[in-house]
């Protein structure tokens, strides 16, 4: 099984996604940025903008409200102002 990201979407009042998936696209400050399972580890200042999860052939979006993305090995914790699923 090919290796995935463990992402956890948090807001101040609510646990927002919590899954394994294969791959994550930000909003940051200075532009998109895709994450994939190894990535080096950091902190990214988030911009308001629309989160994109992929896993296998599915692609789910969530339009987040600023915050910070943290990134450890391959789990990744998006905390963010507020966040809900778009279409």
């Amino acid at each position: 099984m090919p290796k995935q990201l463990n992402l956890e979407i948090v807001t101040p009042g609510e646990q927002k996604f919590k899954s394994a998936v294969d791959m994550v696209v930000v909003r940051a400050v200075g532009g998109e940025i895709g994450i994939l399972p190894d990535h080096e580890s950091c902190n990214i200042a988030l911009d308001d903008g629309v989160l994109k999860i992929k896993t296998g052939d599915e692609t789910k979006f969530m339009k987040i409200f600023g915050g910070v993305a943290t990134i450890s090995g391959n789990n990744v914790i998006v905390m963010t102002n507020d966040a809900e699923w778009t279409d």
